[in-house]
């Protein structure tokens, strides 16, 4: 079912762990270096600037063989497009699975993913050029299936949460059908449950250890839940697709959607506190700079740069007192860092550092 090889993916998350061990001293820097020989990794991963590189390279070779197929071969009618658009998506799979992943064994090197994406990217368009005056629902169901399958595959992160984003609509749009004038009403109720399904989902997923190659995919499909579910229920959000879908800007039940605005972004904070969860804090506190922006735009207080000035020096004395207090108080948390970061929040550490 996985493409790329168990041992050494089990291997890394061992040498992982040995490293995590060494630096709080749990074990010597002999035994370390003992588990990391005895756990070889194959796989060619480079750091973030060649990998971004190597897509780029990848892209430019992908693009430039289609447009000689284009050149070379005839296009006359659609199924002849589908089908032609179906064999270079099979052919670009063929390639990664054989070159890329068997014989150079590449993981997460640029290449490997930017011939996954452009593979499913052929293959989906291709079944479009036929299926593109079928009701948006099917076509939706048929990129979740072709992208999960995918995803799978290759337990890849944008390839899970495009399945997941697809059967998401699909739902949407069955319940925008059936609800009629009552839509405007049930769609965020709709967003809710979604998110509600997705979250538990994902969570529970991560506890089999028979799924832990799939753990940073179904990490980012609780987040990307929790940011659902509030966008679900953030006035702004109301409002916009009140005026894009409904063309109207009266909003019903104004007073709840202005609760639920900024009354969940405490309830993530609240968990994450109390379920010592880094994900419900980050996404808490990205929802309360969300929740500050909706009563910006709509209610004007104070001139723009006033009010990020305010905002950013709360938050500055906030975080100086949170450091503070974890500094002399461990019953609960404690201020030291750990090296054993998700993808999401070396992300996190990432945009900070260009800040």
């Amino acid at each position: 079912m996985l493409a790329y090889n168990r041992t050494w993916l089990d291997a890394i998350q061992i040498q992982t762990a040995a490293q995590y061990y060494m630096n709080r001293s749990v074990i010597s820097s002999e035994t370390a270096h003992a588990i990391r020989d005895g756990h070889p990794v194959g796989f060619y991963s480079p750091n973030w600037f060649i990998r971004i590189g190597l897509a780029i390279f990848g892209w430019v070779m992908i693009m430039a063989g289609v447009g000689m197929l284009f050149l070379l071969l005839p296009w006359e009618s659609d199924t002849l497009t589908c089908i032609k658009g179906i064999l270079i998506g099979v052919g670009l799979l063929f390639f990664l699975e054989t070159g890329l992943i068997r014989k150079s064994h590449h993981y997460r090197s640029g290449l490997d993913d930017i011939f996954a994406y452009s593979g499913v990217g052929a293959i989906l368009t291709g079944l479009f050029v036929v299926t593109n005056s079928w009701p948006m629902e099917i076509n939706l169901m048929i990129w979740a299936v072709v992208g999960g399958i995918a995803a799978i595959r290759y337990a890849d992160t944008p390839l899970t949460l495009f399945a997941v984003g697809c059967l998401t609509l699909v739902v949407f749009i069955l319940v925008s059908r059936a609800a009629g004038e009552n839509a405007m009403l049930l769609l965020p109720v709709t967003g809710m449950l979604c998110a509600g399904f997705w979250y538990f989902l994902s969570g529970f997923l991560q506890k089999r250890t028979a799924l832990r190659y799939w753990q940073t995919p179904l990490q980012w499909i609780e987040a990307a839940a929790l940011l659902l579910f509030y966008a679900s229920g953030n006035f702004w959000c109301i409002r916009f697709f009140a005026k894009k879908l409904f063309d109207t800007e009266q909003v019903p039940l104004q007073s709840f959607f202005w609760a639920f605005t900024f009354a969940i972004p405490v309830v993530y904070i609240v968990l994450g506190l109390y379920r010592k969860d880094r994900l419900l804090l980050d996404i808490g506190i990205f929802c309360v700079a969300a929740a500050l922006a909706t009563v910006r735009y709509f209610y004007q207080v104070m001139p723009f740069e006033r009010a990020i000035t305010l905002i950013g020096a709360i938050c500055v004395a906030l975080a100086w007192l949170s450091i503070r207090y974890l500094k002399t108080n461990h019953r609960w948390f404690t201020y030291i860092p750990d090296e054993r970061q998700t993808d999401i929040q070396q992300l996190q550490n990432k945009i900070v550092g260009q800040m």
